[in-house]
């Protein structure tokens, strides 16, 4: 063993606490990068491999083509597959609602069609559907069995009863079932009997060539090409983006955003290291300068200090990379395994997050980041004659430096000079825990921020069942079922509502009326549109006041103005709309029809209408019939469930009937927030650790480095008490650094990213909450790991006998 290793050896066992402590960083350092990295891999590997699954083994859909142009696709080079489908007709059963849908074989096994049992429709009386259907409609669902279903074929007015034959089974469907809405697959006889050619109109769905070649613009680009060349319109264009994203060659948007995760990460890495291993160091300068006193090098002084740090890393990194595989693959295994496989409908393939290259990769970017962070204590031990490094003090950098004095001490002044002696070891040191407790603190504003009550009020604003009216605004076959005809029918009238508040545990009921409209252009007939127009409470209207996007809404303005608002935003441009446009409505009260001319004064995102106007403004106009569309159910806390099975009784009597549950929703909506907070904590957290670990080195490091002086403070009359009072102070400055780095830096970047987050409409966001819970738990478990530190150091230092304290030479 060459004489710099045995040196390098003989050092890391000396100083056995300090390198316990820099390997203790290193573990955690490259266990944060192992999981980054495997996990990364592990999604991409994931995503790729059940991307057919998840989304179809397709590349896009041209919806609403011909025949001829079919026929043009099966002759392309460029089209390596392609399947046809079509619905062809609409069933509608009380609460039961569906489609037949012809596919013919290609799109069935692109689009992962497995029956349980049976075979896919042949003749023109076979059928294929979820049992759940055929037992809903007939009470069986065993094969071969004959179900008759009525049917409206698209384009046509009559309904029709057909006998069918079940030939198949499909698999059940927990979104189907919970909205009790299915798809049923017929034959190409049945299809072709149903529609003329002339009339047919179907989506294809097709695999083209370059998908290994290309990337995913490229892909997207060509695809659109392909269409515009078909001569089919770009609006009538789907791509499968789902599919596309994880087949292809990644997109330049997807590296751009995976290099920048990747370099912040190593940054942050790089900072830890580099600060615990100058913290570290720096103290034996001293110890370095009697060495080159005796004759060593500069390049043997710096090969010590650079194999004490590789003899660390060759130990700590193996074990940081173990660890960080270990907590990967359990975390991917819940997430993936156990938690997606309660809401997905495919068999999930599982994979193995082992990968060799990764796994390198992140062992060499560690070794890098050590020999980066040990260029500096290499090059200032090096670089000082030996008289200088031997009175070398960590503040000096080899100048003379005149120490300012006191004629009294204190403990605040022998705290304060320890903090000051190396401002740059100190300032690095808080920046670099502050890094990481912004990074928390920035996170920490959006999880606060997501609200999983929000989230489930955007799909039922109120109350904890709510009952809407199922209608339709233009069905010339069957007008008995538009809402004005509904209406007159007093579907959702007072014999409802009678029956609902008799039920035991009902606290209150509120309702909202839809009226039917038809817009009058001013260019031409072919731009009058059918549309449902919501009435709002003056509560109900004031409260989307904060989702405004255009203009302005005023309750009492838009009463005195005739003033409504629109409800998609983003289409506001799109359609040509401008705040201030006159708009003239048909309004149908049953048969009769009210003309109504409306302001438009403001746009929003919040509802389920196409406008909104206010209840006063409606009492203006003189309807006669009941306009009733929603029902909002509240209950005592006590009978919510007893009162929803009543309520889904009441419900599924009528076909005009559909019911939401605020528990269920409530539920999708924290499963869903969970999902993608739990996994972001837990990386913070382990930076936390990290950045935890480079304060207690930087202390500890102090702190054994000062023993003699102590030992000396204590000889002329410290006492026990005051050394433990000052180390604890001398840990608060580094606590209360970060905590001010924090909470100032953190939480402006948090505000930043939450109103982004709003504007793109993620998950649960629309009002900021600070995260105080959050922000009290960061502070109290910096406050009690420093405590805890500061105890432990002022014992370590209290079992050795004060002379002995004296007499150490670190």
């Amino acid at each position: 063993m060459k004489t710099t290793t045995k040196i390098a050896v003989s050092n890391l066992k000396y100083n056995r606490t300090r390198s316990i402590l820099i390997s203790v960083a290193i573990v955690l350092t490259s266990c944060l990068l192992m999981i980054i990295g495997t996990s990364a891999f592990g999604l991409v590997k994931y995503n790729k491999v059940n991307a057919g699954e998840q989304n179809g083994y397709y590349e896009g859909t041209y919806i609403r083509v011909d025949i001829a142009t079919v026929e043009k696709m099966k002759h392309h080079a460029d089209f390596i597959n392609i399947g046809i489908s079509e619905d062809i007709a609409t069933i509608k059963m009380n609460d039961i609602s569906g489609s037949l849908t012809y596919m013919d074989n290609n799109v069935c096994d692109m689009i992962n069609i497995v029956l349980e049992e049976g075979h896919l429709p042949i003749e023109e009386n076979e059928i294929v559907g979820q049992k759940e259907f055929f037992e809903s409609i007939s009470g069986t669902s065993s094969i071969g069995n004959i179900v008759t279903i009525p049917y409206r074929v698209k384009g046509e007015g009559k309904i029709i009863e057909k006998d069918f034959i079940i030939s198949g089974i499909l698999p059940s469907n927990k979104t189907s079932n919970y909205n009790k809405r299915y798809q049923l697959l017929v034959s190409e006889d049945f299809y072709n009997s149903s529609i003329s050619d002339e009339n047919k109109s179907c989506n294809v769905i097709f695999n083209v060539l370059g998908v290994d070649e290309f990337n995913y613009e490229q892909m997207q680009d060509k695809i659109k090409s392909l269409a515009e060349t078909l001569g089919i319109d770009k609006n009538n264009v789907i791509i499968n983006k789902g599919y596309l994203m994880w087949i292809t060659n990644p997109s330049s948007d997807i590296i751009f955003v995976s290099v920048l995760i990747g370099i912040l990460v190593i940054l942050f890495s790089a900072l830890v290291i580099y600060n615990i291993f100058y913290v570290g160091i720096i103290d034996k300068v001293q110890e370095f300068g009697k060495i080159r006193a005796i004759g060593t090098t500069k390049k043997q002084l710096k090969q010590i200090i650079l194999r004490e740090g590789m003899i660390l890393g060759l130990i700590s990194i193996p074990i940081g990379i173990v660890l960080g595989y270990i907590i990967a693959h359990v975390g991917f295994e819940f997430m993936i395994f156990k938690l997606m496989d309660q809401v997905v409908t495919y068999d999930i393939e599982k994979i193995s997050l082992l990968n060799i290259p990764v796994i390198l990769l992140i062992i060499l970017v560690s070794f890098i980041t050590i020999y980066i962070s040990l260029k500096k204590p290499m090059k200032i031990a090096s670089n000082i004659s030996p008289v200088e490094a031997i009175r070398y003090h960590d503040n000096t950098s080899g100048k003379i430096i005149k120490r300012k004095g006191y004629k009294t001490v204190n403990l605040c002044r022998l705290t304060m000079a320890d903090i000051t002696r190396n401002k740059k070891r100190t300032l690095a040191t808080i920046m670099t825990m502050g890094l990481s407790c912004v990074l928390f603190v920035t996170v920490a504003n959006i999880a606060s921020s997501m609200s999983p009550e929000y989230a489930a009020k955007r799909q039922m604003e109120k109350g904890d069942y709510h009952i809407e009216l199922n209608y339709d605004v233009d069905d010339t076959a069957y007008p008995e079922k538009n809402l004005n005809h509904l209406q007159q029918q007093n579907i959702m009238g007072n014999g409802l509502i009678e029956e609902i508040e008799a039920i035991d545990g009902i606290s209150k009921i509120e309702t909202r009326g839809t009226v039917l409209a038809k817009l009058i252009s001013d260019n031409s007939s072919e731009d009058e549109r059918l549309m449902g127009i919501n009435v709002l409470s003056r509560e109900d209207y004031e409260a989307r006041v904060k989702e405004c996007k255009k203009g302005v809404m005023d309750y009492d303005k838009a009463v005195s103005e005739n003033g409504i608002a629109y409800t998609y935003d983003y289409f506001f441009e799109q359609y040509g709309y401008e705040i201030g446009d006159k708009l003239t409505f048909e309004l149908y009260d049953g048969d009769r029809v009210i003309k109504f001319e409306a302001v438009l004064q403001a746009s929003t995102n919040s509802t389920d209408t196409t406008f909104i106007m206010t209840e006063d403004t409606f009492k203006k106009l003189g309807f006669k019939e009941n306009i009733i569309s929603h029902i909002f159910i509240y209950c005592d806390k006590d009978k919510v469930k007893s009162v929803g099975n009543m309520i889904d009784n009441i419900a599924s009597r009528s076909e005009y009937y559909s019911m939401k549950a605020y528990t269920e929703l409530l539920n999708q909506s924290r499963f869903s927030i969970r999902l993608l907070v739990v996994p972001v904590y837990g990386l913070l957290i382990v930076l936390g650790i990290i950045g935890f670990m480079n304060m207690a080195n930087t202390l500890i490091t102090s702190i054994i480095a000062r023993k003699r002086e102590f030992g000396i403070l204590q000889a002329i009359g410290l006492t026990n008490k005051q050394l433990g009072k000052m180390l604890q102070a001398e840990g608060l400055v580094f606590t209360i650094g970060t905590l001010i780095i924090a909470l100032t830096v953190g939480n402006f970047f948090g505000y930043q990213l939450f109103l982004g987050a709003k504007r793109t409409g993620m998950i649960g966001i629309s009002t900021y909450h600070f995260p105080f819970k959050e922000l009290l738990i960061m502070t109290i478990s910096l406050l009690l790991m420093q405590s805890l530190l500061s105890i432990y150091m002022s014992r370590y230092i209290q079992k050795d006998a004060l002379i002995d304290r004296i007499r150490y030479n670190s």
